[in-house]
């Protein structure tokens, strides 16, 4: 679903037949930070895997993997700083919310700790991400 111009009226169809006025698609997603960005990578990738796994715990390893990432390109200091930073988790474009929301979901979440190897590997990565931001975030 593409669109062709300028036209805030202009109907969009995707190729399922599902359709929207582009003006009604724009306002579902504005403010709401699901800009892909970085994370489009990631996303494909999922896209791509969950397909090909079967077991419900692959399934869960393949939305943790997802949900644990951080974008690095989107969130600058300044105008005039070139940050090389984890930026945001991009559990913003999955599950949606702010960045401040998420992390307090993320937090909420590492309450049930798994023993799963992966899993804690994930989340520690999380958390290395999370500090290294973080001056990032003391800036707000």
């Amino acid at each position: 679903m593409r669109r062709t111009g300028w036209d805030k009226g202009e109907v969009l169809t995707c190729v399922c037949g599902w359709t929207t006025v582009w003006d009604t698609y724009f306002r579902s997603y504005r403010r709401k930070q699901l800009v892909g960005g970085g994370a489009m990578p990631w996303v494909e990738e999922f896209v791509e895997a969950l397909p090909k796994v079967t077991s419900p715990r692959e399934q869960m390893l393949l939305v943790d993997r997802l949900i644990n990432r951080w974008h690095w390109d989107l969130k600058h200091p300044s105008r005039d700083e070139n940050v090389h930073v984890p930026a945001r988790p991009s559990a913003v474009n999955v599950v949606g919310g702010t960045s401040l929301e998420i992390l307090e979901l993320m937090d909420e979440l590492a309450g049930y700790a798994s023993d799963d190897p992966a899993l804690r590997e994930n989340r520690a990565s999380f958390e290395a991400n999370r500090a290294a931001s973080y001056s990032i975030w003391q800036r707000r």
